[in-house]
């Protein structure tokens, strides 16, 4: 893809990934993985080429977790992020002291940030950088998960430059609206009628709601 149309996002991933490009075309070789399918219609992976996402796939891992089980804990070392194939898991922060009155957070301080079911993706802040996670992901009913690495994004990388400023572009777009809805939520769960509460929070750091 020549630069020229590139929007400006992208322009300044091309920048950062040094210009290296690998193959243009199509590198695919024998039947596509079923899965590939299910992945090309996320909003992650939303203009990837098969081949792209095959790869990617190639050096995936398949979890399966019972009730109860968890994908990942809040402050956990992020390595890898998951696309959920079947069930439903929930998604839940505990919010350490950023300020607030203690008579003004939830029971045990955790808020349910929502419930993931198939199709949907997390840990993607993960493929950017490796920072402890910012929630807690918990299987409600029996799941099956992809478990892509940041390593094998690094690998997209040196296969092709494009598709790898593509992917950088479309997690950096699901994690802004990741972060607008989790927000709100946070914001209808937290009573703020106080003027010394309102004060507070304000004036707090405020917290990551990535996931």
């Amino acid at each position: 893809m020549p630069n020229s149309q590139l929007n400006p996002l992208q322009r300044v991933l091309a920048s950062l990934s040094g210009g290296r490009s690998g193959p243009q075309t199509p590198q695919t070789t024998g039947p596509l993985d079923p899965r590939v399918g299910l992945l090309m219609q996320m909003p992650l992976f939303q203009g990837l080429r098969p081949d792209t996402v095959q790869r990617l796939l190639s050096e995936a891992r398949i979890v399966t977790l019972r009730p109860g089980e968890f994908f990942c804990r809040q402050g956990d070392e992020a390595l890898h992020m998951y696309v959920l194939e079947t069930g439903l898991a929930s998604v839940t922060k505990v919010w350490e002291d950023h300020g607030l009155e203690r008579d003004a957070l939830g029971p045990n301080d955790q808020f349910d940030l929502g419930m993931l079911e198939r199709g949907q993706s997390f840990g993607e802040l993960a493929l950017i950088e490796r920072t402890p996670r910012s929630a807690s992901i918990c299987a409600k009913t029996s799941c099956v998960a992809i478990e892509i690495a940041a390593t094998s994004l690094r690998r997209i990388r040196e296969y092709d430059v494009d598709q790898f400023i593509l992917i950088l572009s479309n997690i950096s777009l699901t994690l802004c609206q990741r972060v607008r809805e989790a927000d709100e939520k946070l914001m209808r769960n937290i009573p703020l009628s106080k003027p010394a509460r309102t004060a507070s929070f304000q004036n707090s750091s405020y917290p990551n709601s990535t996931y």
